[in-house]
């Protein structure tokens, strides 16, 4: 047993690596057991101590532990001996009566299934088991020539198109329903299955005969732009006819959804982002208005963000002359107004980009014309480019000497692979603390110090936190995160 489990302090000379895990992770309070039953390990005054907090602790204070395992994994593990245990073998059982063959338990269990009287009643005579009320209809819609199709793999383009030509769908039928049944111009989408039945098979409502049906309209978040918009006139606009007349409001014809959904008033005003960026100049950064501005963008919170940054581009711009005189060194650098807001457009477009839009993605919303400003044609570029090249190089001068020979050699050779432009691959192996990050970080210092660029990209976003500018191959690269035979890299060649 002693082999087992130890209750002791290792001697220090002959297990130092021992001693040092038993003391860094066994040491605890004053522990044992005696008259409940339990075993009293052996803790022999062998004259070994360990100081901690100022305290010399002996073997009274050392957690059961089993060596082996204590070297293998060096964590707290605490290995006990209990008095109560029990022995258990598992064999196959022969008996006489079932002739020799052995026993199933778990069939047994299954097979002997018990059903009560009324439960074998109500089966013989096939009532139903389970019972579903209301009648739900799930209502689908879609924007002209939006439709879903189905097809199997092997089906060809052409024929998949010529024969889903002159389908129709759940909501065109509705449509033309409304156009054949004069009361169902009074209806609105959501309320027809209550008096129609939509025939799948033939692809149109009929009247309903009986009993009656509860519509839902299928569910649109609201960033999915227009669509939404359209799901919102669906909910006020009875028998319409065509598209044209979902978006037409007291004859007029709107050209969006969203157009016609503010005609009818069911957006609210957005003044109140507008003074609330205005508030916020007195106490954020002009940075922190323009995430203020994204973040309103990317919830979509307001109805007409064209009318907001009309009103407030000036307040989100404020500190970009600045940054640019500060950047290119020129304290008397003039810009056009119209320089200064695509220049903000394209401040507001790499927020964007961040959490995963664009400002193409808002019709209303302008998007910077990059002619304007060539030298931000390319965002990448800038953002790798975009750094303060005297610091870089005192941060590599400043560490450069604290390199091992091993890891200056490492440094040397890619420095030169990179200097006399030869393609080549490294792979640093290293255990963990042997400062494989440092290594990286100061190769990053010294190549943008000469404005090179370096892409630092890590599997997972802790290890793209340790290094300059790091970001995961998922997001710098468009990386799916569930990936299967289907998927494509969507990186074109030489980019």
């Amino acid at each position: 047993m002693d082999e087992v489990i130890s209750a002791e302090l290792p001697d220090p000379i002959r297990f130092l690596k021992l001693y040092s895990v038993v003391t860094k992770y066994m040491i605890h309070g004053p522990c044992g057991f005696d008259k409940d039953g339990y075993l009293i390990y052996r803790r022999r005054n062998m004259g070994i101590t360990y100081k901690i907090n100022g305290v010399d602790v002996d073997n009274r204070f050392v957690v059961p532990y089993n060596p082996m395992l204590l070297m293998k994994y060096q964590a707290h593990i605490n290995l006990e001996f209990g008095p109560d245990h029990v022995t258990a073998s598992i064999r196959n059982v022969q008996t006489q009566k079932n002739g020799g063959q052995d026993v199933d338990e778990i069939k047994q269990f299954y097979d002997c299934r018990y059903l009560a009287p009324c439960e074998s009643a109500w089966r013989l005579f096939a009532f139903d088991i389970h019972h579903k009320w209301p009648s739900v209809q799930q209502l689908i819609f879609h924007f002209p020539g939006k439709q879903n199709l189905l097809f199997t793999d092997h089906d060809k383009i052409p024929e998949i198109i010529e024969k889903n030509k002159y389908n129709d769908t759940m909501f065109t039928t509705w449509m033309r329903a409304n156009l054949k049944f004069p009361h169902g111009n009074q209806l609105l989408y959501s309320e027809f299955p209550n008096h129609f039945v939509y025939l799948r098979d033939s692809q149109e409502w009929v009247p309903r005969q009986k009993g009656f049906s509860i519509g839902r309209l299928i569910f649109i978040q609201v960033g999915w732009g227009e669509i939404f918009y359209l799901r919102l006139l669906l909910n006020v606009q009875r028998g319409c006819k065509s598209f044209e007349s979902i978006r037409t409001i007291d004859g007029v014809v709107y050209d969006s959804f969203k157009a016609a959904c503010n005609a009818l008033g069911l957006l609210s005003d957005d003044q109140e982002f507008i003074n609330a960026i205005k508030e916020t100049t007195e106490l954020s950064s002009d940075f922190q208005l323009r995430q203020l501005f994204v973040t309103l963008l990317a919830s979509n919170s307001m109805n007409k963000p064209e009318l907001v940054w009309r009103d407030t581009w000036r307040l989100l711009a404020d500190d970009i002359l600045y940054y640019r005189r500060r950047e290119l060194q020129l304290q008397e650098l003039v810009m056009t107004e119209e320089e200064l807001k695509v220049l903000c457009l394209i401040e507001v477009e790499k927020l964007l980009q961040m959490n995963g839009r664009s400002l193409k993605d808002y019709s209303q919303m302008p998007f910077p014309n990059q002619d304007l400003v060539s030298h931000f044609s390319n965002s990448m570029i800038m953002n790798e480019m975009n750094y303060d090249v005297d610091q870089l190089r005192e941060e590599h001068d400043a560490n450069l000497d604290k390199l091992t020979d091993e890891q200056k050699l490492i440094y040397e050779r890619i420095i030169d692979t990179v200097a006399n432009k030869r393609p080549r691959f490294f792979f640093v192996y290293g255990f963990g603390g042997t400062r494989k990050t440092f290594l990286s970080r100061l190769l990053s210092f010294c190549l943008r110090s000469e404005w090179r660029i370096i892409l630092n990209v890590a599997s997972s976003g802790i290890a793209s936190l340790l290094l300059p500018n790091g970001r995961t191959a998922h997001s710098l690269f468009c990386i799916p995160i569930e990936l299967n035979e289907e998927y494509v890299c969507s990186i074109k060649k030489e980019s």
